[in-house]
């Protein structure tokens, strides 16, 4: 037994190993700034997340170790996306040409819901309405009786009539509501609700939020937008998102972060976290 491995066991003694997996490499940036940016939970407004899953990664290179709790991650990367689609459309499709609807989907039954309905339904709704379908964003939420629904804001064009989702076959699976909404923002309420995080209840293969923009330079826009603030003075320097690709991966093979476990003990991640110190690792993040 290495002096790493007799720190590690002598922490926290792992009753179970299978639940500590090999997970691989990860696709992180290069500084270990952005790493802490793009992966942080800023902003969850003291939400609590009952379970946690978090990976581990250290960076030879650097000589610095960190980790990531994979749920407050995922709840950051869903605030954001929402919260800039949300400025971007009502700043874009502001005024009297647009008509704002808030759509609800609900599962009649708890058991049959199917990562591909929600993408169902879009598909049918983009090809009912064509090009008057101008964007959309919907969040998932899981409900107390743990069934997931879905909260929509669609923007159509100005005298698009949308019909009502269940009752026009659109939504099969359960029941739906229909009504104009004020604001794009309205949207953003759901992303505070604490059943609505709990990402360790929702059935695997769910997706926690979509989007969609039909018109291609507001869908350059959004993109642009959602990127970190190194890509984004990148991309001003060089206007090509396959040079912005390259500079990823060469960023990301300078940096030298590497998985090295994923677990949900987080006794385990402060043993690791100690064992690196006693190494001479500099630690980083939390």
């Amino acid at each position: 037994m290495t002096s790493f491995d007799y720190l590690i066991t002598n922490n926290k003694t792992i009753q179970d190993k299978s639940q500590i997996n090999l997970f691989g490499t990860p696709h992180s940036p290069a500084e270990n700034s952005d790493v802490r940016r793009n992966f942080s939970a800023s902003g969850s407004r003291g939400l609590s997340f009952n379970k946690q899953k978090y990976v581990l990664l250290f960076s030879k290179r650097q000589n610095r170790f960190t980790y990531i709790d994979i749920y407050k991650a995922r709840y950051h990367r869903m605030r954001n996306a929402v919260m800039k689609w949300a400025d971007l459309t009502n700043y874009m499709y502001s005024g009297d040409l647009y008509r704002r609807v808030m759509i609800t989907l609900t599962y009649r039954d708890i058991g049959t819901w199917s990562p591909n309905d929600i993408t169902e339904f879009v598909k049918k709704l983009h090809n009912k309405l064509g090009q008057k379908l101008v964007t959309y964003a919907w969040v998932a939420e899981l409900q107390k009786r743990g069934a997931i629904h879905y909260h929509m804001i669609v923007i159509v064009k100005r005298g698009t009539n949308i019909p009502k989702p269940d009752g026009s076959g659109l939504w099969k699976h359960g029941i739906s509501t229909r009504e104009t909404a004020k604001t794009v923002y309205y949207l953003v309420t759901y992303l505070g609700k604490e059943k609505q995080k709990e990402f360790s209840e929702f059935p695997s293969g769910a997706r926690c939020f979509g989007i969609g923009i039909f018109q291609d330079l507001i869908r350059k826009q959004f993109r642009f937008d959602r990127l970190p603030t190194w890509e984004k003075q990148f991309y001003i320097n060089n206007p090509d998102w396959k040079k912005l690709k390259l500079e990823r991966q060469k960023r990301k093979y300078e940096s030298g972060w590497r998985l090295v476990y994923q677990t949900e003990d987080y006794d385990l991640v402060k043993a690791y976290k100690q064992a690196y110190e006693w190494m001479g690792v500099t630690p980083s993040g939390p």
